[in-house]
């Protein structure tokens, strides 16, 4: 690892953001400095957590932020503590060869947490609870907390000073520049302050005094239309058929979604919208959001889902497409002085192979009876004689079965009527039983001759007015299965849950017999 000579030197080595951070996230990352401080400050003490699995910690960070100061401080910090140059590489440049195994979970979650911006999913903390105690998670969330706070600063610190050795970072202005650093360092003592209260009384994460501050300096910079941009981190999202998550941040939190556009025709989707809270806000409505939330807009072929999360941030998240054909759409975001659209094209899929298909017998899986009426007869005679007939012959009397799945996707990636695979003959013991027999792998009732279609039986038939009726005995079968399909692109495995249920006489039947 080449290390540079300076802070200076470091900040030149980029002339980007791979991240941007607004005044609202900075506050609230401030806000979490008091605990998270006081957390490895006892661990300095305690040493529940090594000082290089600290650093290493925050180094991931730092990693998925892209903050040049920070990066080469704790380069600094890393090789006092005795890291080598090819570890700290290792991890600033995002590998895991230098991850120790035991450190590997804290490490993706120091990444997830980064890449939350600061809102890691609660199931995610509870692994870390779970692997390493509360104590130890209580640090390690600590670490990452101070890590993000830093970044948040570090970032437009690095551009302001790459601005001044005449290196402006691409999509920076100066204005955003300042207002970070000097709003940041107003509001620095303020969310201090109310760190220590939330952490006495408990305070929501923004105070009013923040919330005034940076309303004032809203208001004093109206005329900038810096503050009024819409920024995302991208603007064009490519994917592949196999769909995929993407999150976009912003700088500013000043816009909202007006519209999801079909550009095909160029005619609004419709979908269902929710709260912050999910509760449904308009079903099958044109699509937007004002606040926070999320909409969706899902078929059985494709589909996707938006959420914002926070001000400063959309999570986008696109089903597979098994259409046929690719799938675009626009997302539009308006605020106060412009708009801006955020496209996102998707290819079709390349479909899957069928590879094979297993069965067990799950919760409510087994075999039942039921009873089902079959062919009614009605006579005249002068006088009495016998008549033999098909008693399991008739409209609907056979061997039928199909396949579900609560999986939207399960019987599109298989043409109709084209995979054939094997089905379970027989359970006995919880065991369950093949001999070759096949069935047509979809989720419409096929039906197939029964075995017992040829048997005869013959009953006498009494003189004068009569009916008898056929009342045969069934048996359901219901049977977990798993398919698995292989991506014909990407030659991973897709694996496809649901119940293979049949429905067959048993061979056994009884004749109702009525004079009139």
């Amino acid at each position: 690892m080449s290390k540079p000579a300076s802070l200076t030197e470091a900040v030149l080595l980029t002339n980007e953001f791979k991240r941007k951070f607004g005044l609202w996230e900075l506050y609230r990352s401030f806000v979490f400095i008091p605990g998270a401080a006081s957390k490895l400050i006892g661990n300095s003490k305690s040493k529940l957590i090594g000082k290089q699995f600290i650093e290493r910690l925050q180094l991931a960070v730092t990693e998925v932020n892209g903050c040049a100061a920070c990066s080469y401080q704790h380069t600094q910090m890393a090789l006092e503590q005795g890291m080598s140059n090819e570890e700290i590489s290792s991890f600033l440049s995002g590998d895991s060869d230098f991850i120790k195994p035991e450190e590997a979970k804290a490490i993706m979650f120091a990444q997830h947490f980064a890449d939350s911006r600061g809102f890691p999913k609660k199931a995610t903390y509870d692994s870390i609870i779970e692997e390493y105690g509360i104590k130890e998670a209580r640090i390690i969330l600590s670490a990452c907390q101070v890590m993000i706070a830093g970044n948040m600063y570090g970032i437009p610190f690095s551009a302001f000073l790459s601005r001044l050795k005449g290196k402006k970072y691409k999509g920076s202005t100066l204005f955003y520049e300042l207002s970070m650093l000097f709003i940041g360092f107003l509001l620095l003592p303020v969310a201090i302050i109310h760190g220590f209260l939330k952490n006495l009384i408990g305070l929501p994460k923004y105070s009013i005094l923040s919330v005034l501050i940076i309303f004032i300096f809203y208001a004093c910079n109206k005329n900038n239309n810096d503050f009024n941009l819409i920024d995302p981190s991208i603007s064009l999202i490519e994917m592949e058929g196999e769909g995929g998550e993407v999150k976009i941040s912003f700088t500013y939190p000043d816009w909202k979604i007006a519209g999801i556009i079909n550009p095909n025709g160029n005619v609004n989707i419709n979908g269902n919208s929710y709260s912050a809270n999910g509760s449904l806000i308009q079903e099958n409505y044109i699509l937007k959001l004002d606040s926070l939330g999320r909409i969706d807009a899902l078929w059985t072929d494709k589909g996707f889902s938006i959420t914002r999360n926070s001000y400063t941030s959309l999570e986008i998240v696109v089903k597979e497409n098994s259409t046929g054909e690719d799938f675009n759409f626009v997302i539009m975001l308006e605020s106060k002085n412009g708009s801006k659209e955020i496209e996102v094209n998707q290819r079709k899929s390349q479909g899957y192979t069928f590879n094979k298909i297993e069965y067990k017998l799950g919760n409510n899986d087994r075999d039942s009876l039921f009873v089902k009426q079959g062919s009614s007869y009605s006579f005249n005679l002068i006088s009495g004689r016998e008549f033999t007939f098909y008693p399991f012959n008739g409209i609907g009397i056979g061997k039928t079965s199909f396949f579900e799945s609560e999986e939207k996707d399960a019987f599109v990636w298989t043409d109709p009527d084209s995979v054939s695979v094997i089905v379970p003959s027989g359970i006995w013991n919880d065991e369950l039983y093949f001999n070759g027999e096949e069935a047509i792998y979809t989720n419409r009732s096929t039906n197939k001759e029964s075995e017992f279609s040829k048997q005869m039986t013959t009953v006498t038939i009494p003189s004068g007015k009569s009916e008898f009726s056929v009342e045969i005995q069934y048996r359901e079968r219901r049977v977990s299965y798993a398919l698995y399909l292989v991506n014909n692109r990407t030659k991973k495995e897709k694996v496809i849950n649901g119940k293979w249920i049949e429905s067959a006489p048993t061979g056994n039947y009884t004749i109702s017999r009525k004079s009139l």
